[in-house]
This record gives C-alpha cells, structure tokens and sequence, in this order.
C-alpha cells in the first residue's frame, strides 16, 4: 500500500509540537497491575493519530456568561497568549492548531481530543475537516461543563487528529442478521463465549491457575478460541507512527515572523512587523492604547465593533464578513475603511500585529 500523504505546513516561526499519539495514560497507569493495558483495542486507539502540544502551562477560566468575554486564558506567567482564546463565546474555548494540512484526494483530517485522556470540567468537540482540498486552517475547540477554572499543562495535548476516508463511509448499509445465518461464526462465538465464563468463574474462584493467567489473551495472539479464525497481517497488538520531517529548518518553513505563542504581556503587545502589508489575512490583538483617552484614536460605531473582534485569533477578512451581516454596505467598500483603520491603529500602537 502506496504510503498516504500529510503535508504539515507551520504558519509560525515556533509552532507547537506535532508528535505520534501515545498509547499509555496515567489513569491507565495507575489501575491495579495496570490492567488497563490488556484492552488492545484501547491503548492501540491512543496511539492512532498525532498529538499538537501545547507550548505553555495555561489556566483557563469561564465565568459562565455566554459573551466572547466570558472566558479569560492566562499562562503560567501571568501573560495571555494569543494562540487559545475565546472566538465563539457559549464557554468554547478554541485553540489555534499553527498549521496548514495537506491530505490525499480521498482522505481527510479527523481532530478531537486525545482518546481515552479525561478532563474534569471541559470536553473535547471533535471536527472532520476537508484537508484534501481547502486552503484554510482549522482550531481546536473545547466546551466547559460548567464555569469555573481547567489547567492545561505544558506538554500536554490540546488535539489529536488522525486521517479518514473522506467518502467511504458513505458506501456502508449496515445489516442485521441472524448469527445463525453463519454457523462458521455462531461456532466461534458459543467457543469464546462459554470459555471465557468459565474463566471468570474459575477468577472469582481464586483458582490457582486463572489467578496466574489474570486474563485470556485470545485477541491479543489475533486467534479466536478454537484456533480456527486468525487475524490477517493488520493485526496490531502496539502501533507507533511517525513523527514529521523535514529536510528544511524549520525557521525556513514558516512563512512570517510572527510568534505562535505571542504573548500579550500584562494587557499590551508587541507588534510583529510595521504597519504595512495589512490584508485580509492579517491577524491583530488589542492593545491598552485604544482605550487610553487622549492617545486613542476617535472610531465610529463600524470601527468599534471591529476593533472589538481583534482578540488575536480572528482575520481581517473574517471581522469584514461579520459586519456585513450587521451594516447595509457594499463589501469592497467596507473592507476598505477596515484595512485602513487598521493601519491606523497599529501605527498608533492601538492594536500589535499576531500574523
């Protein structure tokens, strides 16, 4: 099999880390004998796809409310990076994956959370983006439970994502049917169904030779009881995929300056670059100087709401497109006076450029 294709393309000069899933947990680590492991199907689960770490310890904490405002993200060093932010509002907290994917014609990207890797008082929304074919970046999204504070650790994983048939699935009806239908199958099952009640009763017997045993490891040999059925050379007891390369620093694959993780220390900024060259797909974050009475330039009420967008994760093109759903103008028009406010603010440090 022709080996698949998966282009990582860093838009930062220090993107996160991409590294192979790992099958252990610490919650697995910690079950009595680490019986955990047994579970092929689990550990195998883990360790299907690639991990993006996060770059520094941050506290995240959502006060409950619905409003883009309700959730405040800081590093361990007192500092906001502009890499996890509140985009969406409704306690979504959504971190920005620093690359552009590449996948096969036929192939997609599936990101989620780690599998199998638990956080108390938020969950992991999972996302099947079209990477065979669009030129945008996606963001990882978690949903807080209820308000309070969540820890992500440095070196911890904010996503994983693993590769899918973009269509395939489509072919599937699946059917139901009598197990009696396949007597071949029936035969193996009523085999592996009566031997492993027969261990479990020797188990709570505290039989010596179950005891020894702990568990039946049919599935792990990739045979069924009988010996009759065997798995084929798929079988994976362990998987360990590849981690990326380049034969190109990776200082050479980025294609601006800007820093990934960016931080905006205590409320201000530094600005990437001058103020030229601002175009839809510039990225801003707010600094204190528009809000700083008579250094702050005078906006109107289009202005403001755009200014109010800037928070570092969202593209000039995408706030131009939200005020169109809210002002009666033509879009040429409108992306006009927006690029050339920002040139504005960011010549008066108002506002510091992430990308």
């Amino acid at each position: 099999m022709a080996a698949l294709r998966l282009d990582c393309y860093p838009l930062f000069k220090d993107p996160p880390l991409i590294v192979p899933g790992a099958s252990e947990r610490e919650w697995m680590d910690q079950t009595p004998d680490r019986f955990a492991y047994r579970c092929t199907p689990l550990s195998i689960a883990n360790a299907s796809g690639w991990e993006i770490i996060n770059p520094v310890g941050l506290t995240v904490t959502w006060n409950g409310s619905p409003g883009l405002d309700a959730i405040a993200v800081r590093a361990d060093d007192g500092s906001v990076p502009a890499y996890a932010s509140s985009h969406f509002g409704s306690g979504i907290l959504t971190f920005q994956a620093g690359y552009l994917f590449r996948t096969d014609p036929d192939w997609v990207i599936w990101c989620r959370g780690a599998p199998n890797r638990m956080k108390a008082g938020i969950v992991p929304l999972d996302g099947i983006v079209e990477t065979n074919w669009a030129p945008f970046t996606f963001t990882m999204n978690w949903r807080f439970l209820e308000p309070g504070s969540v820890r992500f650790e440095a070196g911890e994983p904010f996503c994983f994502f693993s590769l899918w048939p973009s269509v395939a699935l489509e072919s599937v009806t699946p059917r139901l049917r009598a197990l009696a239908s396949d007597p071949k199958l029936e035969r193996e099952y009523t085999s592996w169904r009566d031997s492993r009640l027969a261990f479990n009763r020797k188990l709570a017997e505290h039989d010596p030779e179950a005891q020894a045993q702990k568990w039946q490891r049919f599935y792990l040999k990739g045979q069924s009881t009988t010996g009759h059925l065997r798995a084929a050379d798929d079988h994976r007891i362990k998987r360990r995929l590849h981690a990326p390369q380049s034969e190109t620093p990776l200082d050479d694959l980025c294609p601006v300056a800007a820093s990934y993780v960016q931080r905006v220390e205590g409320g201000s900024a530094t600005s990437q670059g001058g103020g030229s060259g601002v175009d839809e797909t510039s990225v801003f974050v707010v600094t204190p100087a528009v809000t700083a009475g008579d250094g702050a330039p005078s906006m109107n009420e289009t202005a403001r709401l755009a200014v109010a967008r800037m928070d570092g994760s969202r593209s000039m093109g995408h706030i131009i497109d939200c005020l169109l759903e809210e002002f009666d103008v033509e879009r040429e028009r409108l992306a006009a006076d927006i690029l050339r406010l920002a040139e504005d603010l960011l010549a008066r440090g108002a506002i510091a450029r992430v990308l």
